[in-house]
């Protein structure tokens, strides 16, 4: 794609870098023992490792809907939150110990459950986290290099647990054993819609990635729309000429509707969990044109672009006319259940440090 001729590494600036790197300064330190409750600022895929670990271990943890302070430490909205009631029946400090020197996460001791300033530990705005249970489609239908990113960012990069089920055999899964069904892209011919349907209805989460969300679009229950193309490029009927074009301005013609890689600065909801641990903006990485109508009451616009959007890369006339003024990342309520949809991918190959977060909050933070 020859992503570095476009500026890329610019484009991602020091919030990225300081999302997927740390600094000498948070690296482990001990708990102190006994603390009523111990919290961990949400921001990086070592801290989404370090939940991984704790939920695996059955430690009961919690998320902060809004921000607060206590122990003199400002912490932003979805960060965890681990208290001693709840999880009298496994040595809590040992585990946290363990697993907070494996992860390199420093962990802030609290001696109370009121804070300083904002919600406390118990209320209603802290709220418990599920472990999931994560189904992802895999087989002829679906992008076996979209998958394989997905399978390889929870075997390798968090070790969380993922079931594998082809895409064939899903008419025959037992969905009710599963929290979460991952969509990665593909063409899912004959797609399922209703049984997909009524699981989320029942509680279920289903993931959208690239353009399994355009398959969502149009079926029934499901509120994406595709954003309708500009028609200005319309020949002049007064000009009956004005259609003719020479066989030379054929590849001019279809770079216009091209976008071999470009960075557009997203405009986030971060105080929607699927936005947790970002600023006000995200920077995704465009491989296409494609983009969403804004959903309407039942959903949340999280992540958007408005006409300013475009940072680096090339992007042709026409798709840079598109996307403007329309959805990328999105959360659609369904019964019990929501619907994640994410028109950019999120992991591109395993090296979008950017997206990890989102793709764990939607995994992890969303619906709980």
């Amino acid at each position: 794609y020859g992503l570095k001729t476009y500026g890329l590494k610019e484009a991602i600036d020091k919030e990225q870098r300081s999302a997927s790197s740390f600094s000498d300064a948070q690296a482990q330190m001990p708990v102190i023992g006994h603390a009523y409750a111990y919290a961990l600022p949400w921001q990086s895929q070592l801290d989404v490792k370090f939940l991984a670990e704790l939920l695996k271990n059955h430690v009961k943890v919690r998320y902060s809907e809004t921000p607060f302070e206590a122990a003199g430490k400002k912490f932003s909205a979805g960060s965890l939150v681990i208290t001693r009631a709840g999880n009298n029946k496994i040595d809590l400090d040992k585990v946290l110990n363990d697993i907070a020197a494996r992860t390199t996460r420093t962990l802030v001791p609290l001696n109370s459950g009121f804070v300083d300033k904002g919600a406390d530990l118990g209320s209603g705005y802290v709220h418990n986290l599920k472990q999931p249970r994560v189904m992802l489609l895999a087989g002829e239908q679906v992008n076996f290099e979209a998958m394989g990113e997905i399978w390889h960012f929870f075997e390798q990069q968090i070790n969380y647990p993922v079931t594998l089920v082809k895409y064939a055999d899903l008419g025959r899964a037992r969905l009710s054993d599963f929290d979460v069904i991952i969509m990665p892209e593909g063409g899912y011919n004959d797609f399922a819609g209703e049984k997909i349907a009524g699981w989320v209805r029942d509680g279920g989460k289903l993931i959208a990635i690239g353009d399994a969300v355009g398959v969502l679009a149009g079926k029934n229950g499901f509120a994406i729309k595709r954003k309708e193309d500009k028609k200005d490029d319309k020949p002049d009927p007064k000009n009956k000429y004005a259609a003719l074009r020479t066989f030379e301005e054929r590849n001019h013609e279809a770079i216009k509707g091209n976008v071999p890689g470009a960075i557009y600065k997203v405009n986030i909801d971060n105080t929607h969990p699927l936005g947790f641990g970002y600023p006000k903006y995200y920077y995704t990485l465009k491989l296409d044109d494609s983009i969403y109508d804004f959903l309407g009451d039942d959903g949340w616009n999280v992540g958007t672009i408005k006409k300013d959007g475009y940072t680096a890369g090339f992007v042709g006339q026409k798709a840079k006319e598109k996307i403007a003024d329309g959805l990328l990342f999105g959360v659609q309520n369904m019964g019990r259940g929501t619907v994640v949809y994410m028109a950019d991918d999120p992991l591109f190959r395993s090296f979008w440090e950017n997206g990890k977060l989102l793709f764990a909050n939607a995994v992890f933070m969303v619906g709980n």
